[in-house]
């Protein structure tokens, strides 16, 4: 209970937290989740852990049919925490958003515990963590899982203010270089120190607490330059989507124009939106800017006058500094303005609003009128009880639609009918919840809306290929590669196009381009073989195999193929050493255990074989071939029994399957059980009329056989079939 006292100013923000965010969890994925974390590969070893932290690891990654271009992302950490959590969570994005509301809870408490530590008031950090918790503007970060950098980054700043705080600079220095794999614009962080520096500590101190930053200053510019030339993320951008260009505007009006931006939905954080243009400042003299003028003097001089206003120039700076990276200082041409960007800095704004809190709350206490005092005091609670309230609703109904991506999207396209992309992404989220036409329509408003729009057409050919209207589909991913020739995910959906229509050669030119694209791919080159497989030009093949499996060791489709031509060639042993490596990396691919158990079955280790037919048809029932092939490799072993009940499961799934049939009458034939023999070749030949070989052995069976003679068909009966 004396714990409970103790913390209870920080334990109050995390419990709103949870409660403004619960209704979300049963969301699914949305939108950029399905290419960062569904389609992410499993961690398996140590090995894979070290790969995550290589520079151009996801950028590459990202790049294969199905995953969005992200070029210069750099969050190894964020995405190394998806993966770890794909072992304990699987495909359930209810985990994904757990773990992100138990961060933004943790987040909510330490804010408050900073609020409480700068101002010396309990009650200054419940309103900062309150309020932390509450504004809507954190939604974007929250529910939207694969924004969790923004969670991480905001954790580990204030971890990092508060170890700098007390002198742990070893935890200091360690928690700045993890938070920089955690996100690109972490690298502020020292710049948060150097004004507290300036503002809250002694001018004594100020060389010794400088020199406590040296090393990161190292680390600082190192990081800096290797975003810049090694990540290079402003050279280029998605050419998947529209682009919202702020390059053309002048630094001045870019700057001045994202920073009243963010304050504005720091102030007023209604018309929240998960897409929006950033508002562009034109004019320095006209009556909004005036407004903003006047209530940023009266701001100043209010602090000023209280002895508290180097701490509230502080919460300033705080937001000032982490707003920095994504105020267009150098333009973000892809997407200008971002609610999610405003998480970090609300560490800031929260500490800035706690200010205002013990101002107002030492001018009353200046009162000597004690019933005054005390309704005002009263007056203060209720206000901010109703703010933090009418923040926290607007939470709630704004965080539901998290829930259903499409009716987020129909949100944004209500607040912003003429911006190309929402039509796009709304498209996006009614395909991925099947419904095509729907999917359709907002393309085509997407496309009126701007006719060069290179994504719409790409998607309309993914949408058309989903309907099976391969002409269609055709023209639409034509225009796509009309609109960007290098666009590699549209060069690779074609070649896959042409593949499905039969034109090998069209499908190989296609490939072919993919690869000049993107040298390194080995989901290309192994394609490309694939193709040259199914002409039988094994040698061909076998090369694109070897170099795609060069790239990438654990290509489970090219060893596979692989295998395959082995099988062709007669070389059994390379071909059961190669499925059995196909297998080790994904116990789960059926076709390799299929085709290990036939490599087996030819070198007439029946023993093997029926293990993996058996694996087979656990992963894949309907694998017709597997159950024909399982009887097949029982009969050869000698267990009868056994066959005849594989062979009558296969009738039972596959009615009139001719191998069933005829092996059925084989077994029984070999048996000298003619009578049984004769039911079953008599059925294959209603079938299967023109195999000379069953009707000899028919031919036999009625001359020996009287009683077959005398017995209709109608005696094979459905129930005898043997579960």
């Amino acid at each position: 209970m004396t714990f409970f006292k103790k913390y209870f100013w920080t334990i109050l923000p995390p419990i709103l937290s949870v409660i403004i965010y619960i209704n979300a969890l049963p969301g699914p994925f949305i939108w950029d989740d399905t290419s960062i974390i569904l389609q992410a590969p499993e961690i398996k070893s140590f090995s894979d852990i070290i790969q995550r932290f290589r520079f151009n690891y996801w950028a590459q990654l990202e790049q294969a049919p199905g995953k969005p271009y992200r070029k210069g992302v750099y969050r190894p950490l964020r995405n190394l925490s998806f993966c770890m959590e794909k072992k304990l969570w699987g495909n359930n994005a209810f985990g994904y958003r757990l773990t992100n509301v138990l961060i933004h809870a943790c987040n909510s408490g330490l804010v408050s515990f900073l609020g409480k530590s700068l101002f010396a008031s309990n009650a200054a950090g419940l309103f900062a963590g309150l309020l932390f918790a509450s504004h809507p503007a954190m939604i974007e970060s929250v529910s939207y899982i694969k924004n969790r950098g923004n969670l991480l980054s905001a954790c580990l700043c204030m971890l990092y203010l508060l170890a700098w705080l007390n002198r742990k600079f070893l935890l200091f220095h360690f928690l700045y270089i993890l938070s920089l794999f955690t996100m690109e614009s972490t690298i502020v962080f020292p710049l948060i120190i150097f004004s507290f520096i300036f503002m809250l500590s002694q001018k004594e101190q100020w060389i010794d607490n400088m020199m406590t930053l040296k090393f990161q200053l190292i680390v600082m510019l190192s990081y800096a330059a290797i975003i810049y030339f090694v990540l290079k993320p402003y050279q280029g951008l998605n050419s998947i989507e529209t682009k919202m260009i702020v390059s053309h505007l002048s630094f001045a009006v870019r700057f001045f124009s994202s920073l009243l931006a963010y304050i504005k939905l720091y102030l007023w954080p209604t018309g929240l939106c998960i897409d929006r243009p950033l508002e562009i400042f034109n004019a320095f003299f006209s009556m909004d800017s005036f407004i903003g003028y006047t209530c940023l003097v009266m701001v100043v001089w209010f602090i000023f006058i209280h002895n508290d206003y180097p701490k509230m120039f502080f919460s300033c700076a705080i937001m000032l500094i982490t707003l920095l990276p994504v105020l267009n200082i150098i333009p973000l041409d892809s997407r200008p303005f971002a609610e999610q960007r405003l998480y970090l800095p609300m560490i800031g704004g929260s500490l800035f609003f706690a200010g205002f809190y013990c101002i107002f709350e030492s001018q009353i206490n200046k009162i000597k009128a004690f019933p005054i005092q005390i309704s005002l005091k009263c007056l203060t609670c209720v206000l901010l009880i109703c703010m933090i309230g009418v923040l926290t609703v607007s939470s709630v109904t704004r965080n539901s639609l998290y829930r259903n991506p499409s009716l987020l999207w129909l949100d944004a396209r209500t607040k912003y009918p003429d911006i190309a992309r929402i039509h796009y992404k709304l498209a996006a989220a009614f395909y991925y919840n099947h419904e095509y036409i729907k999917s359709l329509k907002s393309l085509k408003k997407c496309l009126e809306i701007d006719p060069e729009f290179q994504g719409g057409y790409l998607r309309m050919g993914i949408t058309y290929m989903k309907l099976d209207d391969q002409e269609m589909a055709l023209g639409f991913l034509l225009k796509a590669l009309k609109q960007n020739p290098n666009d590699y995910y549209t060069v690779v959906l074609l070649a896959k196009l042409y593949l499905e229509r039969g034109n090998h050669d069209k499908a190989c030119e296609y490939f072919s381009k993919a690869s000049e694209i993107s040298p390194q791919d080995d989901y290309v080159l192994s394609e490309t073989g694939h193709i040259h497989l199914l002409n039988k030009a094994y040698d061909k093949a076998m090369t694109y195999f070897l170099r795609s499996v060069e790239i990438n060791p654990e290509n489970c489709n090219a060893l596979n193929d692989m295998g395959y031509i082995y099988t062709c060639q007669k070389n059994y042993d390379k071909a059961i050493k190669t499925f059995q490596k196909v297998i080790e990396i994904d116990p789960e691919f059926s076709v390799a255990h299929y085709n290990l158990a036939y490599a087996y079955q030819m070198v007439k280790q029946y023993d093997q074989a029926i293990v993996h037919y058996q694996e087979t048809i656990h992963l894949a029932y309907l694998y017709y071939d597997a159950h024909s092939n399982l009887a097949y490799v029982f009969h050869q072993a000698g267990d009868h029994k056994k066959a005849i009940n594989v062979y009558k499961n296969l009738l039972k799934i596959k009615s009139g399957d001719h191998s069933a049939l005829k092996g059925l009458g084989d077994i029984y034939y070999e048996l000298k059980d003619y009578n049984n023999a004769g039911i079953w070749y008599k059925e294959y030949v209603k079938y299967y009329s023109n195999n000379q070989e069953i009707h000899n052995k028919l031919n036999y069976l009625l001359q020996r056989n009287s009683w077959f003679k005398m017995n209709r068909i109608d005696s094979f009966r459905n129930d005898e079939l043997i579960i």
